[in-house]
């Protein structure tokens, strides 16, 4: 889990688990913003997931894949918090029971092509030297 929404209903987000499915909450107003994907995480292995916010959709896709879409026009509002990994905030008393590697934050949606590339296992800057 990924949050830095706690002080406002309208700025910040969170991208986590609900039910066994990803998750990504980029709220606009007081009338959330929410998308959930219907296929859940796979067990027993890792997965590369990723969720985007372009100013047109929200977007989740696993492994290189869109798995859920949901519009959503406007930019993300600052949520106030610090960001918090794996949890909702410091001491929370429910947080994310697995493992997290190279989490990667951007202020841009990335480009279809980045997105492979990363789920893929590859950086996308030594690929690009290669090509």
């Amino acid at each position: 889990m990924i949050t830095t929404n706690k002080r406002a209903d309208d700025a910040g987000y969170r991208f986590g688990l609900s039910k066994g499915c990803l998750t990504w909450f980029v709220p606009q107003s007081t009338w959330r913003h929410h998308l959930t994907a219907s296929e859940p995480l796979p067990l027993n292995r890792w997965v590369h997931v990723a969720c985007t916010c372009d100013n047109r959709a929200i977007r989740i896709y696993m492994d290189g894949r869109p798995i859920a879409e949901r519009p959503r026009y406007g930019t993300v509002k600052d949520g106030g918090t610090r960001l918090a990994l794996g949890n909702y905030d410091l001491n929370h008393k429910a947080f994310f029971h697995g493992a997290l590697d190279d989490v990667r934050l951007y202020d841009q949606a990335l480009t279809d092509e980045k997105r492979r590339t990363f789920a893929e296992g590859v950086s996308f800057n030594s690929a690009r030297r290669t090509k």
